[in-house]
Parts: structure tokens; C-alpha cells; sequence
């Protein structure tokens, strides 16, 4: 075994001891956001393998096909099965089950890195600051699964392209077939790996590996078809369009603000105000992308401090769109098809944003890989030295205040679940019914809860609560009560033991989204810090009518 063989294995070695201790705090979390939707496919899946979504779901508050309003494709889910069939189904157990996916991507990025001569250390830690990722990876969604195949892909078909061997041929083979059944945003891996069978001198092997995603879709929807009359494909496209669809000009600005400061590592400011004193054009366009932003910001009704954040996350995203454009034309110029792949793999990928239901942070994690080493390539920077230990230092100490602050948020659905209403629904032996996902779907169906069904109210009797989380999606006004029935409604305002908060409607705050049901401002920031409560949980008690308060006149 090679000097250079062994050293890989030591630093990945490493680089996963490092990151499980990181991660180990967090694992016990409450599930949160979309994870009940994914974990009700994992739990078809495991009941009916052949049938994933032959079920319906309230996830928006009528009851509809899965097949109609789960957007995710099915890899995940069936993971999660198989690991639920071997190991507990509890929080720590599930949250273990993912961190083979976070651990792919970054080992796949160390290698990446290398072949764009860009120091793997400095590269991975950028990574692992970037608050999609870090914050992605404690979720089960399946935004960093699709990540680690993306560039699993890119990664090893570089290394096949460089040396001709079998296995990295395999690799990004599997890793391309994979990689947009874990999450159609995984599509943005085509315009790519057709730049690199354009580029490449081994087409016949290379135009291989770019028909795997297509065959994975065709395989995937041609299930679909036959088993359900549609292809879920074409059925998530059709719900896109649907009227809760999010206005073409609010996805631009909620892109802009989730890259800057929810993809890039704040550390990447150190890095890039090298190249802004090297190249005075884009400093200049950055000044008036500034003061554009600060004034969108008044127009939004910002505070101080979330304009801030929004006109320095909107002028970072700028400034990288920027850069790939320089990029680009100095590829172009100088005939250079490797480094066109990170701006192909940017400019795709922003491209594909126009046409989502919302945005989310989440949602354009897979640009974080190419957007560091772009940064780091221009900068100058790309070697291991002490100037880029602080920007690094900075970063991570804000991405772990931040994800403390999500996990504060998660765990405050589970305690007013387990804490408050279940002690109440034992007490008063009705039934319970809910409003609101992100979590709190998960744990008060099991306790027996049942969502709010808003085309069919349900007939409420004395002793039934209906609780409510006002900030989660779906929200309904004050529940009605039949003759002889009144409503006793306690008000929870859920206060996070953290300022930094990722889904809060005081610092327009939305890790997961651009919009809050309960919210008079626009939350188009990635995360906010605030001491409001970031919850207001509606616990409504049924009971009977006070007969001598009635027959007072």
C-alpha cells in the first residue's frame, strides 16, 4: 500500500471520528419539518414494499394520495425501512441511520477537493460550517443522501476520467443511478456529467454513467405509471403548479437569501474579500447589490438586525453568481473544461431553483461543494495556511449556535406533545385532534392524535382537545362547537432556551421555507436570533355549556 493510499485512509479515518463526535449531541433530537412525511412512507414501505405510495395523507389538511403531495421519491424512506426492520425506530436510532450519507459526501468531497488541487482539510471544514449542511444532516430528509451522490458522481467520474480504473467507474456509475431517486433536485447532476462526456476522452465509458439518472427516473416514474395510473414525477410537477404555488419574483429573492449566509459558511466572507480587493468590478457590483438589498430590506419590514442578515446573505449570493460568470468566461478563455464543471454545476443549479414550490435552504444544499472550492480556487487560498483558520473557527462556532437553536425549536413540539396535551387527554379521556406538521404531526399521532381534517370538521364532544401550532403548516382558525358546547382555550408561547432560531416569524427567520402561516412578515432569512417565543401553541379543551351562566339574561 502507497505513502499516499495510507494518509487518505488516516485522514478519512479522522474525518469520521470527528464528525460522529460532532454529531452525537444532536442525535437524540425530536424528528422535525417534513420528517413525519418521510417516515410514513418508510412505514408503508415496510408494510406494503411494492405499494410505497398506496396510502393517503393529511399533510396540508385535507387528506390526499401520497403519491400526489409526497415530493420525495422513495430511496430514503426505503433505508429507513430496512433499518427499522434491524433497529429501533427511536430518535437516536433513526438520526444514526443517516450519518452514513452525511459521511459519503464529505469523504467524496475530500476527493473532489484534491482533483481541483484545493487542500481537502480546508475544503471538508468549509463544508461541515455550511448551516444546510451541518443542519441537514441531524434531519431525515433527503437532502444530504442526494448531496452525497451528487458528488459521489462528479467526484469519481474525475478520478475514472484521471486513471481509467473499474472501481471509480462503479462508483459514480451507482452513485449518478442513485442520486435523483434520493431527491429530484438530484437532476441538476445531468447538465454536469453531459459537461464532463462532452470533455471527456473515455466517452464510451462516460456516456454510461450519464444514463444512469435517466435510467433510475425511467425505471422509478415507469413503476409509478403502471402501479398508480401516473408518474410521480409528473404528479409532484402538476403540484407545483398548484395555487399555493409561491410568486416567480418571491423564489428569486428567497433563493438570493438562503445561499448567501444558508449554503455558504460565514467564513467564506474571509476568503472572498481576497478576491474582491483583486478584482474592483465585483467589489463595485457588491456595493450596489448592497444598498439594493438593504432597501428591499425596509420594503419588507425588516428590523435592524434581519436586514442585516438579508442584505448580507442576498450580497453573498450575488457575488457568487458573480464569480461563476468570471469563472466562466475565463474557462472559456483560456479552453480550461474542468474548472467550466463548477460553473455549469452552480449556474444549473440556481436555474433549477425557478421552478420549485417555495424555496428553503435545503433545497439548494447541493451548491455548497461547488461554491466553496470556486471561492477557494479564486481566492488564492486553496493551500493549507494559518489566514484561513479563523474564518473556519468563526464559522463553525455560529453553525453550532445555530443548529442548537433548531434543536431547541424540534424539541419544543415533542415537550408540548408529551408534556402538556397528553397529560390533558388522559385526564379528560377524549379524543385529540391537531393542526400543524414540522414534528409536532409525528408525535401527536402517536398519542393517538388525529389531524384536522378542514373539509370535514370533526363533531367535537366534551372532554375532545384540539390543539393547534400556529406556526406550522396547516393552520385553521378557532375550531366550532355544536349546541350545549363551549371551547376553554389555553395559549402555550413556546420560548426556545437559545436566541438563534431557524424558524421564528420576529426575525423573519425559515431554515425550511420563505412563509409562516401565522406570520405578518416575509421569512425569507436561513436563520434570526431573537428572544420572542417562537411558537404559539393553541390548546383547545371541549366542554359542556355552564347551564346557569346560559340562563343568566
Amino acid at each position: 500500500m502507497s505513502a499516499e493510499s495510507m494518509h487518505r485512509k488516516r485522514f478519512f479515518f479522522w474525518l469520521s471520528f470527528i464528525w460522529i463526535t460532532l454529531q452525537v449531541p444532536f442525535l437524540s433530537s425530536a424528528f422535525r419539518i417534513d420528517d413525519p412525511n418521510i417516515l410514513a412512507i418508510a412505514k408503508q414501505i415496510a408494510l406494503r414494499p411494492s405499494d410505497p405510495y398506496g396510502f393517503r395523507i393529511n399533510w396540508l389538511g385535507t387528506p390526499q394520495s401520497a403519491l400526489d403531495i409526497l415530493a420525495n421519491p422513495p430511496l430514503v424512506p426505503a433505508w429507513l425501512a430496512l433499518w427499522q426492520a434491524l433497529f429501533p425506530s427511536t430518535e437516536i436510532s433513526m438520526h444514526v441511520a443517516m450519518l452514513p450519507f452525511s459521511l459519503v459526501a464529505l469523504c467524496s468531497f475530500a476527493i473532489l477537493a484534491s482533483d481541483f488541487e484545493v487542500d481537502p482539510l480546508i475544503s471538508v471544514s468549509l463544508l461541515i460550517c455550511s448551516p444546510a449542511f451541518f443542519l441537514g444532516s441531524q434531519v431525515l430528509m433527503p437532502d444530504v443522501a442526494m448531496l452525497s451522490f451528487f458528488v459521489s458522481a462528479v467526484a469519481f467520474a474525475l478520478v475514472y476520467e484521471a486513471q481509467g480504473d473499474f472501481f471509480s467507474w462503479t462508483s459514480s456509475f451507482v452513485a449518478a443511478f442513485l442520486c435523483p431517486i434520493a431527491k429530484y433536485n438530484g437532476l441538476v447532476l445531468l447538465p454536469v456529467l453531459i459537461w464532463l462526456f462532452i470533455t471527456s476522452k473515455r466517452k464510451k465509458s462516460l456516456i454510461i454513467i450519464l444514463g444512469a439518472p435517466i435510467l433510475s427516473m425511467l425505471l422509478w416514474n415507469g413503476f409509478t405509471f403502471f402501479r398508480y395510473g401516473k408518474a410521480h414525477f409528473l404528479a409532484i410537477a402538476a403540484f407545483q403548479n398548484s395555487p399555493l404555488n409561491t410568486p416567480r419574483l418571491f423564489i428569486l429573492i428567497g433563493v438570493l437569501s438562503t445561499v448567501g449566509l444558508g449554503v455558504l459558511p460565514l467564513g467564506c466572507i474571509g476568503f472572498i474579500s481576497k478576491i474582491l480587493v483583486q478584482r474592483r468590478i465585483i467589489l463595485a457590483l457588491s456595493i450596489y447589490v448592497s444598498l439594493c438589498a438593504c432597501w428591499l430590506a425596509a420594503r419588507l419590514r425588516y428590523d435592524f438586525m434581519p436586514s442585516l442578515i438579508f442584505s448580507l446573505s442576498v450580497t453573498l449570493s450575488c457575488i457568487l453568481i458573480f464569480l461563476s460568470f468570471w469563472e466562466g468566461w475565463r474557462c472559456i478563455k483560456d479552453r480550461n473544461a474542468k474548472s467550466s464543471v463548477l460553473v455549469i454545476w452552480i449556474l444549473a443549479g440556481l436555474a433549477f431553483q425557478g421552478g420549485i414550490f417555495f424555496t428553503s435552504v435545503r433545497y439548494v444544499l447541493f451548491l455548497a461543494p461547488p461554491a466553496i472550492l470556486l471561492i477557494l480556487r479564486q481566492s488564492g487560498l486553496s493551500q493549507r495556511n494559518w489566514t484561513s483558520i479563523p474564518p473556519i473557527v468563526i464559522s463553525f462556532l455560529i453553525v453550532l449556535a445555530i443548529a442548537v437553536g433548531d434543536l431547541e425549536i424540534a424539541n419544543g413540539y415533542r415537550n408540548v406533545v408529551t408534556q402538556q396535551v397528553f397529560p390533558l387527554l388522559q385526564q379528560h379521556k377524549g379524543k385529540f385532534y391537531f393542526g400543524g406538521h414540522w414534528g409536532f404531526q409525528y408525535y401527536s399521532d402517536r398519542i393517538g392524535g388525529e389531524p384536522v381534517d378542514l373539509s370535514k370538521p370533526p363533531n367535537l364532544d366534551e372532554g375532545d382537545i384540539v390543539a393547534v401550532a400556529t406556526t406550522a403548516w396547516p393552520y385553521f382558525d378557532t375550531p366550532r362547537t355544536g349546541k350545549g358546547f363551549e371551547l376553554k382555550t389555553h395559549t402555550i408561547h413556546y420560548f426556545p432556551n437559545w436566541p438563534f432560531r431557524t424558524v421564528d416569524c420576529h426575525s423573519a427567520a425559515n431554515f425550511y421555507g420563505n412563509a409562516l402561516p401565522d406570520c405578518n412578515l416575509q421569512t425569507y432569512l436561513p436563520f434570526g436570533y431573537s428572544p420572542e417565543p417562537s411558537e404559539k401553541f393553541l390548546l383547545h379543551l371541549v366542554q359542556r355549556t355552564d347551564p346557569l351562566r346560559e340562563s343568566k339574561p
